[in-house]
């Protein structure tokens, strides 16, 4: 199960002490990424509702790439078409 389940063995060798710090970089994270995400959609000339399901999609996507601004641009420039 190891090999066929991304996650799993990060999740067995979790700390709780790092959970505060985790929280409040999720937090962080959040409140800077949805008004970016917002905001590309409505430079598309898409409503900024957009944004945010573009946001939601790309966090379930590829996590440690979904920060960056040009891709998620380029995500709702290929959803505008």
């Amino acid at each position: 199960m190891l090999k066929y389940v991304p996650g799993v063995r990060m999740i067995a060798g979790y700390q709780p002490r790092w959970l505060p710090k985790d929280l409040m970089a999720g937090l962080v994270l959040t409140a800077i990424l949805v008004p970016q995400g917002m905001a590309y959609a409505e430079l598309a000339g898409l409503p900024a509702i957009t944004g945010l399901y573009t946001r939601s999609s790309a966090s379930s996507g590829t996590p440690h790439w979904d920060h960056l601004g040009s891709w998620c641009s380029d995500r709702i420039r290929h959803s505008a078409r």
